[in-house]
């Protein structure tokens, strides 16, 4: 670190100070003389008192060389960590120990002071978290201020956002929708200086949360403030996120006229993105509109056996919610052993979360559990049917936890 010896002498000539003047009463003459001609590293309790008798900021000292040195890291690091399909969940062990071991050897040099050495230690600790579980979430607070305190207020929201995810896969939903509100709350002063794919992000999630806790205004809230910001700045990113929001409270309404409004809308966006994901997703709400407000069965048996002749197996995870619905029209038309092997072949996938997505699975146990009440297995059923209503016991109500309830009532008459 020659060239941070050769700053502090720099600086203390230009002050006028002895060796002795600088070292005060902390470090010896002769260690600062060693500091200053490269022969001895400070410590950062060292360099912090040094920048203080010199009434400098540490980064100062430290500037040139290691934040040279942090961006190029830091170049090395995105790229790594952009490819990644969704770090968070998909990312692998051997992914995550690559990018540690790029910026591990500059954690104790990172001040926060800087875009690059923040931007560092967020990724950093992000990793950590997902390498061991008990890592703790406290530095992210840092993280935040210190992008606070350069202004990068997307990257404040996107760190609450980590920390309420982290919640969400714990389902401690009230937890979640905390962060993200002190999110909204500590931005919102600034929420002009966001960039509107931010806010947008920002306002799905809260939009999610709120749903999951079942408080509809708040839901409804950030739909409107979303939708407000797609017409007027013609953005449309998310839309098909918050269209299926809408169609999805509906159906839980019974408001067959606004679920069909906003169905209709998702459809022609996924038709006119021409994405396979977007029209697997958009065909999924349409199932559930079809079973739930026309009682359209027959149809939902039909465009699912035709989605399926397809064999788009990139769409599995989609496939499997298809099939719970087409499961659930055989039921509906008292097909019941075709329901029965229909359910045998569904997977959720693990990472399901939220209430209405975790009550599409537990309808499931329900659907098994009435066609087994029906073909007179009662222990089958009622092992069902209860293993339902405790999933669901905590979840706010919708047309899914309704149609659970009234499995168990069956059960018990």
């Amino acid at each position: 670190m020659n060239e941070l010896g050769e700053r502090i002498k720099k600086l203390r000539k230009e002050q006028k100070l002895t060796l002795a003047q600088l070292a005060g009463t902390k470090l010896t003459k002769g260690m600062l003389s060693l500091i200053e001609n490269g022969k001895a590293q400070p410590s950062m309790e060292s360099l912090h008192y040094i920048a203080q008798q010199l009434g400098v900021d540490v980064s100062e000292l430290l500037q040139d060389r290691h934040i040279e040195e942090a961006r190029a890291i830091l170049l090395q690091v995105e790229e790594r960590y952009q490819k990644l399909v969704n770090v968070y969940e998909l990312s692998t062990h051997e992914d995550r120990i690559e990018i540690l071991q790029l910026i591990e050897p500059l954690v104790q040099k990172l001040q926060g002071t800087h875009y690059e050495e923040i931007r560092l230690l967020d990724i950093y600790l992000v990793l950590k978290r997902l390498e061991d579980p008990s890592f703790p979430l406290t530095q992210i607070y840092e993280v935040i201020q210190q992008y606070e305190a350069i202004h990068a207020y997307s990257r404040v929201v996107s760190s609450y956002s980590y920390l309420c995810w982290t919640a969400f896969a714990e389902q401690d939903y009230e937890r979640a929708l905390a962060y993200l509100e002190e999110s909204y709350e500590r931005v919102l002063p600034k929420l002009f200086l966001l960039d509107n794919l931010t806010k947008l992000d920002l306002f799905y999630h809260l939009t999610v949360l709120y749903t999951a806790v079942g408080n509809i205004v708040g839901s409804e809230r950030f739909l409107n403030e979303a939708l407000t910001i797609a017409k007027e700045k013609k953005i449309y990113y998310r839309i098909d996120d918050f269209y299926r929001l809408i169609v999805c409270q509906s159906i839980s309404e019974q408001n067959q006229v606004k679920a069909k409004r906003y169905l209709d809308k998702l459809l022609l966006h996924a038709q006119f993105t021409e994405d396979e994901l977007a029209i697997a997703n958009a065909l999924a709400i349409e199932l559930e509109y079809l079973n739930h407000i026309e009682k359209n069965y027959t149809a939902v048996k039909e465009k699912v056996a035709r989605y399926l002749a397809l064999e788009k197996q990139d769409n599995y995870d989609v496939t499997q919610f298809l099939k719970s619905e087409a499961a659930f029209a055989h039921w509906a038309l008292s097909e019941f052993d075709e329901a029965l092997a229909l359910l045998q072949t569904i997977e959720f996938p693990a990472y399901l979360n939220h209430p209405i997505d975790l009550s599409v699975l537990y309808v499931m146990y329900s659907v098994r559990g009435l066609c087994n009440l029906e073909k007179g297995e009662i222990e089958l059923a009622k092992q069902d049917i209860l293993y339902a209503v405790d999933g669901v016991k905590d979840f706010p109500q919708t047309h899914s936890t309704r149609f659970i309830q009234e499995a168990y009532e069956k059960l018990t008459p």
